[in-house]
């Protein structure tokens, strides 16, 4: 199956966690909750031309199936590749990592997880039990997850060399070898999102796409249904993959970070987590 890219572009100036209930800190005329108003591109101070070369670009590039363009929360243009159109779901692929990322903060912000120094072997002892394991893997946290600096054993493209025919994803990922100390070095890792998102279930006591709907997805418009995010043998949403959705949902998600986690008047994600996610952290 080929690579499906959902390219969101937001070009802007700029729930039922009730502790974070706040006045976003800019006024807009209206949220998309709903659904997004549209513009041309000169109502909302850009060069038409220009817009519509940047949309020629991103369809010569077989990989691109969405493209939208957002100024001060319109839509200016949209376009569809490769046979997409407007009810077409797309594959996020690794851009689901981002998705769980944010749930893992949101966990965070409800106190269900303890920070992002938490141990892993706390959530998810079952991993860590045996007389021969490495010690070092008792001091991977959250945040080697979220970093990708685990320093579990893992070739990006070659996961199937690890979980195929395996019963339990997370268990095959963790029981890896150690190739450096936690925090040490960068590895880009399919793997370390997709223990995010088991944790994510685990605290939650409920899928990580029925936590998204509730705490995410919901209070910005849409529900996901429950097929269009795929799972592990375990029933544990995909963490490195899997997720599909609208070109105008991953719009949203990207607006809502605009507006520092606030949407319609809620402070949905945390303004802190929105900072810490959109710093950088590590040196690949």
């Amino acid at each position: 199956m080929r690579l499906s890219v959902c390219a969101v572009f937001s070009l802007l100036t700029a729930t039922a966690n009730a502790a974070f209930a706040q006045t976003c800190p800019t006024a807009r005329d209206y949220w998309p909750t709903a659904g997004w108003k549209h513009a041309s591109p000169s109502a909302e101070g850009m060069d038409s031309a220009m817009v519509d070369s940047a949309m020629n670009a991103f369809g010569a590039n077989n990989d691109t199936y969405a493209a939208m363009v957002v100024r001060h929360g319109y839509v200016v243009a949209e376009r569809h590749y490769n046979g997409g159109d407007s009810t077409t779901r797309y594959q996020l692929r690794s851009a689901t990592k981002t998705i769980v990322s944010i749930l893992v903060g949101l966990e965070i912000d409800q106190k269900l997880l303890h920070g992002v120094n938490q141990s892993v072997s706390s959530l998810l002892p079952e991993a860590f039990r045996a007389d021969s394991i490495d010690p070092r893997k008792k001091k991977i946290t959250l945040w080697h997850l979220l970093t990708m600096t685990s320093g579990l054993a893992w070739t990006e493209g070659r996961g199937a060399d690890v979980l195929n025919y395996k019963p339990n994803w997370t268990l095959a990922i963790l029981n890896q070898p150690m190739v450096s100390d936690p925090g040490a070095r960068y590895n880009y890792s399919f793997g370390n999102a997709h223990v995010l998102s088991t944790i994510v279930q685990r605290v939650s006591h409920r899928t990580t796409v029925g936590f998204a709907n509730q705490f995410l997805f919901q209070p910005i418009g849409f529900t996901l249904p429950l097929l269009e995010w795929s799972t592990d043998p375990q029933g544990v949403n995909v963490g490195g993959a899997g997720l599909n959705l609208y070109a105008d949902e991953m719009a949203r998600v990207g607006y809502l970070f605009l507006n520092e986690g606030c949407w319609d008047g809620k402070q949905v994600v945390s303004k802190k987590w929105v900072d810490e996610s959109t710093k950088r952290s590590v040196s690949a």
